[in-house]
């Protein structure tokens, strides 16, 4: 009996999953499944733009990963409207194609996804076998400061006291964060030209999931699964020390740590094909191909094939 290696990808804020198209293709043909989901209020999902509920949103989540995680041989998965799953189909010669038994999912999650990974994993647990966190956006107690962008504690309180009388405002998001734009380089200002629907949310949305939820990051890290964190040492929009510290705060035995000499797209891993062309420069092929390599090494080494004797 053997399993198939499945990996299900989580965005961050003013993106979708069409983030993840470049790490799919290479991931899936190494026989991997890779599947992006929209999160709620996201590219092609149900719920209001920029009004991502996180409750349902884990919901969500785990609606596809139950489906991924029971599939057979003979079973495809459903995607039903309205969940905005981008599925990378399996490439000819995939290791999966004759699951019979369970497989193994796995959960990725980049920049604020980690948080909405994080508390995935805190009241699904039993659902994934391991957890792969890039760049996580999550508020260490100990750490004063974790990005050149985000807004400074009084900034915070007018949004919150905003947030009382008008929770379903929406505002465009480099407005809350002014620095995003000048510090994120070409890559925000392409963003922000072809993808700018992408940065209008609530202020719930702003208050709730991206002030509030990742700073509850103690309730989180009590975590006995294998994780492996990933960080760019040139990462402006989320520091590295972020990663550094919360790796020594999470208490799963089963824990990595890798840092690469990138910044927070990972070389263009993690960023929308079609919008890495317009770029000034070009990453390095071979440094991309070491950020996939890491991922499926790491995967390869918690589900190892199984050995036939004669």
């Amino acid at each position: 009996m053997t399993c198939g290696k499945i990996l299900v990808c989580i965005h961050g804020a003013y993106c979708d999953g069409q983030l993840f198209a470049y790490l799919a293709s290479k991931i899936s043909s190494k026989g991997f499944r890779v599947y992006a989901i929209d999160l709620l209020g996201h590219g092609k999902s149900d719920g209001v733009r920029g009004d991502t509920h996180f409750d349902n949103s884990l919901v969500s989540i785990n609606e596809v990963i139950q489906a991924l995680k029971n599939e057979t041989q003979n079973q495809k998965l459903r995607v039903e409207e309205g969940n905005g799953t981008h599925i990378n189909n399996k490439p000819n010669g995939s290791m999966d194609n004759n699951n019979t038994g369970k497989n193994k999912v796995f959960i990725l999650g980049h920049s604020l996804g980690c948080t909405f990974v994080l508390w995935y994993v805190r009241r699904f647990k039993s659902s994934i076998d391991g957890i792969i966190l890039m760049a996580p956006y999550l508020r260490i107690p100990t750490i004063k400061k974790r990005s050149d962008v985000e807004p400074g504690s009084l900034s915070f309180l007018y949004l919150f006291l905003r947030r009382q009388l008008a929770p379903k405002k929406i505002m465009a998001f480099i407005d809350v964060v002014p620095k995003l734009q000048k510090i994120g380089g070409e890559e925000i200002s392409l963003l922000l030209r072809h993808r700018r629907d992408n940065f209008r949310y609530t202020i719930r949305f702003i208050v709730d999931i991206v002030g509030l939820r990742n700073n509850k990051v103690q309730e989180v890290l009590k975590i006995d699964l294998p994780v492996l964190i990933l960080h760019g040492k040139r990462d402006r929009l989320v520091y590295p020390q972020v990663s550094q510290t919360l790796f020594n705060m999470i208490e799963s035995q089963k824990k990595g740590i890798k840092l690469f000499d990138c910044d927070h797209w990972f070389y263009h891993c993690v960023f929308y094909p079609e919008l890495v062309q317009m770029l000034s420069y070009q990453s390095n092929e071979s440094d991309r191909n070491m950020i996939v390599q890491t991922i499926t090494d790491w995967i390869n080494l918690l589900s190892p094939q199984p050995r036939f004797f004669y």
